[in-house]
């Protein structure tokens, strides 16, 4: 049975997790509710795979669409799907950690992203 947002954010906030951006506004407040969701879950069973793991010779799934140029509260940028990718979960972590530092920890990464020995 899905889980309600209201419920799911409960329990975000229950875990302990530390919301460090406090004035950022609620994601469906940034664009990101029901019709994000819908168009979301279309873009990823067209392109089910993460973009820049299949660049580096591997299939990995993608869970997120990621805009490739941050739309910043552009609705155009926000909705033009020619700025949309396919991410795993890695990938785009490591991406939104680059954009926010202004450094390429994916290439400096790169090794260390695909091992499957390492389990830290």
């Amino acid at each position: 049975m899905p889980v309600k947002a209201s419920t799911l954010s409960h329990r975000l906030h229950s875990s302990g997790r530390i919301r460090l951006d406090t004035d950022r506004p609620h994601a469906s407040a940034r664009g990101y509710g029901r019709r994000w969701q819908k168009a979301r879950l279309e873009f990823l069973q067209q392109h089910p795979l993460c973009e820049m793991c299949l660049r580096r010779g591997r299939t990995i799934a993608a869970m997120l669409v990621d805009h490739m140029v941050p739309h910043r509260g552009s609705a155009q940028r926000f909705w033009n799907r020619a700025n949309w990718q396919s991410l795993c979960t890695r990938c785009h972590s490591i991406k939104t950690a680059d954009e926010r530092t202004g450094r390429n920890q994916h290439q400096s990464h790169e090794e260390n992203l695909y091992d499957t020995t390492n389990t830290k």
